[in-house]
């Protein structure tokens, strides 16, 4: 792009001068899932399962 200023020192110039012209464009990228529903249910399913287990064993016995 031709301009009639300096853009390192902001001041207007008698002459114009090349510069080089940067065009910025945003892009949006829909994030992915990392596992699908059914994989979220196993781990839920076996976290539920080892926390009642190790209640069961934590319980005092009784006779």
């Amino acid at each position: 792009m031709a301009a009639n200023y300096s853009p390192l020192t902001g001041r207007v110039t008698a002459k114009r001068h090349a510069y080089l012209q940067v065009a910025i464009k945003q892009q949006f990228i829909k994030p992915h899932a990392l596992t699908t529903g059914a994989a979220s249910l196993a781990v839920v399913g076996c976290v539920a399962l080892a926390t009642i287990l190790s209640l069961g064993r934590l319980r005092p016995e009784t006779e």
